[in-house]
């Protein structure tokens, strides 16, 4: 929710591939808040189109699908790798470059991201609730951040 799209658009970004589980909705959610609704209908009014992108089956993010009337929601995306996301580039005759992904995983979302040579954006995960695997990931994770040096623009909001 703090994440500044007017800027985004302003810098000439023109598409923002959202994670869902655990970065839109909780793990396991099978529908989209009003409240994320209004955020995705904000980010397409500035004029960027918007994707949701999951490892999730397609069962349940049909059902998503088929509350979002604009917004294209791909299902077991297999990310890291990025053949679907690349589809979507293809399909939207839109850059990498000219791509924001936003997600909650490193191993995941952001090498996904990279891979393309996208924009990428790391959030905290919504909650605690996630697939087994993926707490195991979150541990390497945590100790491999920890290690990381801060970019300077991070830690003075930190302050």
């Amino acid at each position: 929710m703090d994440i500044d799209f007017d800027a985004l658009k302003e810098s000439g970004y023109k598409l923002v591939i959202f994670d869902f589980d655990n970065t839109l909705e909780p793990w396991g959610a099978s529908s989209v808040s009003k409240e994320k609704r209004l955020l995705l209908s904000r980010v397409e009014r500035l004029g960027m189109e918007v994707v949701l992108i999951s490892n999730g089956k397609p069962g349940r993010l049909g059902r998503i699908n088929d509350e979002l009337d604009s917004i294209r929601v791909i299902s077991r995306a297999r990310k890291p790798l990025t053949f679907k996301a690349k589809r979507v580039l293809k399909d939207s005759d839109i850059p990498s470059f000219k791509t924001v992904v936003v997600g909650d995983q490193l191993f995941t979302d952001m090498i996904m991201g990279n891979l393309l040579g996208a924009y990428t954006i790391k959030v905290e995960p919504i909650s605690e609730r996630e697939f087994f695997w993926t707490k195991l990931v979150r541990m390497v994770e945590g100790l491999l951040l920890s290690k990381m040096k801060k970019h300077p623009e991070v830690e003075a909001l930190d302050r």
